[in-house]
């Protein structure tokens, strides 16, 4: 069952199939939706597929990785951005940094870690989830409450007995400051 996609961004191929190899392997949760050789195709494939988690190599032909997420970012993306890269140089880390990627791992970095990093990332993922999935929830509930509410209001208005603690708490919840006034 696929739980969440992948793009594998990097210029070598053995690279890019050892990547993939090991996420068949070890994340059969995980569908690989693209493999880019360089920076406009990880941009292209991002942009098509939206993938869940991206796996980026800094240096590549043309725009380089950290250029690319850079533009995904700009361009309102919500993947999460793993580095993956033989460049430990302070500035890439930096930028990666200020791009608040996920992870930064150094070639060669020991399988473990690899997978230790992709699991960590899908449990985030699965947390922000299971968040946009209460937050609909709640936001569904209140919905439902206010147009209640509003009904109940109405028909207290009618019958002369105005509820004005259901009134204040509808205005409460919609930040309304009512000091006086006359409902038509």
């Amino acid at each position: 069952m696929t739980k969440y996609t992948i793009v594998i961004a990097d210029d070598e191929e053995i690279e890019r199939k050892a990547l993939r190899l090991l996420l068949q392997k070890e994340f059969p949760e995980i569908a690989i939706v693209g493999i880019a050789a360089n920076g406009m195709e990880l941009v292209s494939m991002t942009q098509q597929h939206q993938p869940d988690i991206a796996i980026v190599d800094v240096n590549m032909p043309g725009i380089n990785g950290i250029d690319a997420i850079d533009l995904l970012r700009a361009k309102g993306s919500k993947t999460h951005f793993i580095i993956n890269t033989a460049y430990d140089d302070f500035s890439y880390v930096q930028r990666a940094l200020s791009l608040k990627i996920d992870a930064y791992i150094l070639k060669p970095e020991k399988r473990d870690t690899t997978i230790q990093t992709i699991r960590k990332l899908c449990q985030q993922i699965d947390v922000a989830r299971e968040n946009r999935n209460s937050q609909q929830q709640i936001q569904a509930l209140f919905t439902r409450v206010q147009s209640v509410m509003e009904s109940e209001i109405m028909y207290s208005l009618f019958i002369g007995e105005p509820a004005l603690e259901n009134f204040d708490t509808y205005c409460d919840m919609h930040g309304i400051q009512f000091e006086a006034g006359t409902v038509v």
